[in-house]
């Protein structure tokens, strides 16, 4: 029936003033914080297009509730078609779209739209118009917005397994129209025969109790000996809610959230099939990984229509392409679109799409110094990166530029923490740098030639190394199992490979120099016998950093592990 190319919101809520084009969209998963206002951008579509003749409107509903500016909600809707279009109705009102741009000239337009308009004043009265710049606004009825199919699925559905007019039920029920069918009818006869099925009953378990009563009333002068228990006629036919769909004989009402919540889907995306607009807050709510992550790729492989929905799950944002996702921010006027270049980040790390900050990590070790980082901050009384909206995304080496171009572009605090190594697959790193911190992207890496290791070697204090040894060695016996004495052995023999000349047999004080923890480096990161190639052993490499924290002198790797800490809340450690 249509879908929305455009829509303004003004002092709605938390939305002081918001204008966002959609364009081409089907489906628009909108993501963000907490309270940025996902919601409220549904809340406002229902509104604006809603089949209802009234809605519950508050002075809260008000932004700062400033009841002396009015609400007003305005859609712009694209492949409109039937009887909204004619003359007879809004035929004069019809506006075009051309290169993406609303304009009032059908004729010189690329397709036509209408425009349709909510405004509440003090007085809590919602009036709808459509509208046109050349014509001005009209008036338009409940009736009419019912036939654009528009609903939500939020945690009040119960309404949506009735019959009642203005429920999804019934608009499906409307689509009979064509085949001649008076859909208003249908339901009264329906219950008219239940009603003649009752009569027929003579509810004989009552009959004793009613004998009686029809004596008392002979007694005093009334003849009631025709007197039958049934139903009365009001209480079946007060409206087409009475009807409801039962799962055998239990209301679906009743049943769980999320078995709610997909019928409510599954009756909406019937509608759609006559490309009506679905809009669920919330999708995940109620519902298994599996299930979400098999509602969200169903809907988008059969969607005829257009969905908005909103979301904070991840198995939710697998599903879906970045040219899906709407990015909106507390305080924003229009919502942030994301470069097709983080598709494979989408994949991999869909957590970071929620975020408010990105520390974009080189590689899972970099990831598992972040988290261990993370954990001495809140030991030492400090704001947590949970807190401050902060996520550690996996560059995966080279990517990692990408990446920070891509979210950087898309509105987000970004920092790369990387290496500076001479590698041939850092090279692309290291050509952007200078690039990337031009742009204002936060940079964390090491002096040139250098990778984390040969960093965090260089710089920590003996006894930090020894820990260092001693960890790698038990990640080994883990690994391989064995005796730990043969793991020790095949450590040392790998670092005496990389020490190129006469090596120590052993790491003391007295051995300990800067050739020996250049060779510890290189066999740390050994092609296949790496030792911190992981966010596991990368997290456990960093408790022993942040282990000896105050024992390290301010050396280069204090000061950029201080200036992660700064990204994350601004305080060092």
């Amino acid at each position: 029936m249509a879908k929305i190319h455009s829509l303004q919101i003004q002092n709605f809520r938390g939305i002081k003033k918001f204008d966002q084009t959609f364009g081409q969209s089907d489906i628009v998963c909108l993501i963000g914080r907490g309270d940025s206002g996902k919601s409220t951008i549904l809340e406002a579509i229902s509104h604006v297009l809603s089949p209802q003749w009234n809605i519950s409107i508050q002075d809260s509903d008000f932004t700062d509730c400033d009841t002396k500016t009015p609400i007003q909600i305005q859609v712009t809707l694209r492949e409109v078609s039937g009887k909204l279009i004619q003359d007879d109705k809004f035929g004069l009102y019809l506006r075009g779209i051309t290169n993406n741009a609303v304009i009032d000239s059908v004729d010189e337009a690329e397709e036509i739209a209408l425009t349709i308009r909510l405004r509440i004043n003090k007085d809590l009265e919602p009036q709808w118009f459509v509208f046109n710049e050349q014509q001005g606004e009209v008036h338009i009825s409940a009736a009419d917005r019912s036939r654009l199919n528009v609903f939500m699925v939020s945690d009040y559905v119960d309404r949506h397994f009735s019959w009642n007019k203005g429920n999804p039920l019934y608009s499906l029920l409307k689509q009979n129209e064509s085949e001649g069918v008076d859909e208003e009818d249908v339901i009264i006869n329906a219950l008219r025969e239940a009603k003649s099925k009752i009569d027929s009953h003579s509810f004989p378990e009552l009959d004793t109790a009613l004998q009686k009563v029809i004596v008392s009333a002979k007694t005093f002068g009334i003849d009631i000996s025709k007197v039958a228990n049934t139903i009365d006629f009001k209480d079946i036919l007060v409206k087409e809610g009475k009807v409801s769909l039962h799962d055998t004989k239990v209301p679906f009402r009743l049943k769980g959230k999320g078995s709610k919540r997909l019928l409510s889907i599954a009756i909406q995306t019937s509608l759609a099939e006559q490309r009506g607009i679905i809009l669920i807050d919330e999708i995940e709510q109620g519902l298994e990984p599996d299930r979400v992550q098999h509602l969200v790729a169903t809907l988008k492989k059969n969607n005829f229509g257009q969905i908005f929905l909103t979301t904070h799950s991840q198995d939710v944002l697998v599903e879906l392409s970045t040219s899906d996702l709407f990015l909106m921010r507390q305080g924003a006027s229009m919502l942030k679109t994301f470069s097709t270049d983080l598709q494979g980040l989408l994949r991999g790390n869909p957590t970071s799409f929620f975020a408010n900050k990105i520390i974009v990590c080189e590689g899972a070790t970099e990831i598992g110094i972040c988290r261990a980082l993370n954990a001495f901050k809140i030991e030492k009384g400090q704001s947590n990166a949970a807190y401050q909206g902060v996520r550690f995304a996996d560059g995966k080496g080279s990517q990692g530029v990408v990446y920070t171009d891509g979210f950087y572009d898309s509105g987000f605090s970004t920092c790369l923490f990387c290496d500076s190594d001479l590698k041939k697959d850092n090279q692309d790193v290291n050509k952007n740098k200078d690039r990337l911190s031009k742009k204002g992207i936060k940079l964390v890496d090491w002096d040139s030639g250098d990778c984390l290791e040969t960093a965090v070697f260089k710089y920590l204090p003996f006894d930090a190394m020894s820990d260092v040894l001693a960890c790698a060695t038990a990640f080994k016996e883990a690994e391989e199992g064995g005796d730990l004495t043969i793991h020790k052995k095949a450590i040392w023999e790998g670092i005496a490979a990389k020490f190129g000349r006469e090596c120590p047999s052993t790491f003391t004080a007295e051995t300990d120099s800067p050739a020996l923890r250049a060779a510890m480096a290189k066999a740390a990161t050994a092609k296949n016998k790496s030792w911190f190639k992981s966010q596991s052993k990368g997290n456990e490499l960093g408790k022993i950093i942040f282990k000896h924290w105050d024992a390290i002198s301010d050396n280069k790797l204090k000061h950029q592990l201080n200036e992660l800490s700064k990204f994350i809340d601004g305080n060092g450690l």
